[in-house]
């Protein structure tokens, strides 16, 4: 790393790596699905009891020891060096994160352009047909898109942490709370926004079992983006003095508000125009609401041009 983090920028930068694409189309779902707010409070309760304690212990082992993940075990482990090392490995799984990140960054690319053009498919089949054939045969769109998403990723992490991961985060994490902010303003003036709301918050004890306490464990995990290296990476560039518990809590508090703004603003869409809210996954943004846009007419395009730029913020600052 070429220099520190400021307190800020360090916790923007973690903010910004565990706000990812699973909040627009995986954790509002599994909220909703789950037992709305009792889901909420179980993931909360396992976001403090396990992930907030592995959470500081990456972030002590970066910052003791001031390596990346292979070398900080190394060098807090000298007696037994070699087999430590492999424990570093684990940030294997972040580079096939950041693999799948920027492949479906580039697709967001290519539905902003369609956003602003105004050729979103209007019908459900055709949607389909649409990014089917994208995925699978359209290779040159998408080599285009996949590539200048790489390259942007790469100028970013070449310019260090400062003036690359840094001043990334602190542009693009409160731009993206601002269209969140902008996007609910408007969700609130349709009548599915109660029923998001009530989707999203009525609490249902009785959906909540074994399976879904498995499910918010590993929610917890994914969204401090725990045992891939990157607490640890980021932790080696931590400036001095820096309370570690103030700034888990920070982190863990804006991803949760992020994944909430984007359900109300998704759900209220969905419930709007009678879709399905039980699916998740990439047919429930590049399918489901590239339609719902297009219905809305040139408003739509406007929003769906926002909704698909806060995704690529929400994708580059976890990429990076």
């Amino acid at each position: 790393m070429s220099s520190k983090f400021s307190k800020i920028g360090f916790i923007l930068a973690v903010a910004g790596s565990a706000v990812g694409l699973g909040n627009a189309w995986k954790f509002p779902t599994l909220v909703g699905q789950s037992g709305g707010s009792a889901f909420i409070l179980l993931y909360i309760i396992l976001t403090l009891g396990v992930g907030f304690v592995i959470f500081l212990a990456e972030l002590s082992i970066g910052k003791i020891s001031e390596k990346d993940p292979v070398n900080a075990y190394e060098k807090l482990a000298p007696s037994n060096k070699k087999a430590w090392s492999y424990v570093g490995f684990t940030m294997v799984g972040a580079i096939l994160i950041v693999s799948f990140y920027t492949l479906v960054i580039g697709w967001i690319v290519k539905y902003v352009f369609l956003s602003i053009t105004g050729n979103l498919p209007m019908d459900l089949e055709v949607s389909k047909a649409q990014f089917g054939f994208f995925i699978s045969e359209d290779f040159l769109s998408q080599f285009i898109c996949f590539t200048l998403v790489f390259l942007c990723v790469f100028y970013i992490v070449s310019k260090g942490v400062k003036n690359g991961i840094e001043k990334l985060n602190v542009w693009m994490m409160p731009s993206l709370f601002i269209l969140l902010i902008l996007m609910l303003v408007y969700a609130i003036s349709k009548d599915g926004f109660i029923m998001a709301v009530k989707f999203l918050f009525v609490p249902d004890f009785s959906k909540i079992n074994t399976s879904n306490v498995l499910e918010a464990l590993g929610l917890a995990f994914f969204s401090l983006s725990l045992g891939v290296g990157t607490i640890i990476t980021y932790s080696a560039s931590l400036p001095d003095k820096t309370n570690f518990i103030t700034s888990t809590l920070n982190i863990i508090f804006i991803n949760l508000l992020v994944g909430l703004l984007m359900g109300l603003v998704v759900f209220t869409f969905i419930f709007e125009f009678g879709y399905n809210p039980n699916q998740q996954g990439p047919g429930l943004v590049f399918i489901s609401l590239a339609t719902l846009f297009e219905k809305i007419g040139v408003i739509g395009c406007i929003f769906g041009a926002a909704f698909f730029i806060s995704l690529i913020f929400a994708g580059i600052t976890s990429a990076v």
